[in-house]
Parts: C-alpha cells; structure tokens; sequence
C-alpha cells in the first residue's frame, strides 16, 4: 500500500499500478480477509513451494505503523492484531505439519519504533516464539544540526540502539544525511575518509545487535545517490569490500 494508489501523485516515467489500482486492491484485501487468507495462503506458499521460497524464514506482520505513539489504533494493534496474526499464521503452520525446527521467524518493528509501547506486552511466552524485532535507524535525524562530519561520526557512536526486545535485526540504516555544504559535500576524495569512519561507526553499533541490512532501495532510479548505494559508495571509497575491515577501524 502507498501513495501511489492516488494515481493524480504518480509522475508519467513512474511505473505504478493505474487504472482503478485502489478499488482493486480494496478488493482484493476484501476477498482475503473474507476468506481468512490473507497471512494462511502466503504461508502455505512459502512452506510449500520450497524451490521458489528456500531462503525465505522471515514474515513480517506490519512495516512501520505509527511511530512513538500510543492511541486506540496502536493500542489495538499490540493488543490484538499481533496476538491474532501470530496465533493465525502458527495455526496454519501446525495444519501442514512445520516441524518447529523450520518454522517461520515473525518479525514486528521494535520498542523503539515504540507503536504502542512494547510490542510483546500482549503476547503469551508462546507467542513470543521464533519472534524478531525490527529496528529502523536512519541517522539523518541525528546530525541534521551538526557543524562537521566529526560529529556525524560521535552521534553515531553514542546511537545505543539495544533495548527491552531481542533478538533484533536494524532492517534499514544508511548514510543519508541533510547538511550542505563544503563541510559535508561531496561524498568523495577528501571526503571519503569522513564517511568511511561514519559508516564503521554505524556498523559497530549495529552489529551489537543481532543483524543489519543496508537500505539501497533509493538506488534505483528514484534517488541514485551515494548515500543509498551500495556499488557507488564503494566505488567512491565510503564503504569498504572488506566490512571486517571497515569495523575494525573503530572510530568510536
């Protein structure tokens, strides 16, 4: 679900569903939770179809929902939905005889996301089973007010992003930031080193926990920046071939 099933938002080079995306996409949701199918038919398919989901262990129930706040919809979600979800998704892996050892991991955006407050405050130890925390950092809203690449790097340093839930994954980190000018731009040369520190910085703090993915969806076509890409920030020396490298240089 997102902007673009308003298709008066979608620019003419975007490639997004058109032509009444919304009211078939209402109907679409309609019809799965009408039949009760919506987490028991991705399910199935994921256990089912080996060849084509072997690598997929992971089911996220809801990618970010509001963020540090606590009303009657957050409260619902902690309360009900991720109880009922999980219950449904293991009822179904209990009808196709999942052995736990390949159960699916379920993931839920962590306390610090904080929808409601703590995500497993309604959830019984069973629940709790084979659960996964997601942790979304973006430390552009950290140094948005910093005078030098120096404290780029201490803010991130000081990011403890341990917290009451764990295990816990950092599902989507960069090296986006806000700040113009000769002090932070450009992202190459003599620069480089700055943002090579900055990374290793962000990298440390993540890898206390328990995994970390770089977000690099931006590099595609909408937002082809370094800060975002993988391939051009190595290219331009910001982050390194060689990650036990890069976080052995410990600027913290």
């Amino acid at each position: 679900m997102g902007f673009w099933l308003n298709e008066d938002l979608i620019n003419g080079n975007e490639h997004y569903p058109r032509n009444n995306a919304f009211e078939d996409f209402t109907n679409v949701y309609q019809w799965a939770a009408s039949a009760g199918i919506f987490y028991e038919r991705m399910v199935e398919r994921i256990h089912k179809d080996k060849d084509a989901f072997s690598t997929v262990g992971v089911f996220q129930l809801m990618k970010e929902p509001l963020q540090n706040t606590e009303n009657g919809d957050t409260n619902w979600l902690v309360e009900h939905f991720y109880p009922s979800a999980i219950d449904r998704i293991r009822a179904k892996e209990n009808a196709l005889d999942v052995p736990g050892s390949v159960a699916l991991h379920i993931t839920v955006m962590d306390d610090k996301w904080d929808p409601g407050g703590n995500p497993t405050r309604s959830l019984n130890e069973t629940q709790k089973d084979n659960l996964l925390f997601g942790d979304h950092n973006y430390e552009i809203y950290l140094v948005s007010k910093t005078s030098s690449k120096s404290d780029m790097i201490q803010d991130a340093s000081r990011d403890n992003r341990k917290s009451n839930v764990s295990p816990k994954i950092v599902g989507e980190w960069s090296l986006a930031f806000d700040d113009k000018g000769d002090n932070f731009l450009p992202m190459t040369g003599n620069h480089a080193s700055a943002y090579y520190r900055w990374f290793a910085a962000q990298q440390r703090k993540y890898e206390e926990l328990n995994r970390r993915v770089f977000w690099t969806w931006k590099q595609t076509r909408i937002f082809p920046t370094l800060s975002n890409g993988i391939i051009k920030a190595v290219e331009a020396g910001d982050i390194s071939k060689d990650l036990t490298a890069q976080y052995n240089e410990n600027p913290c």
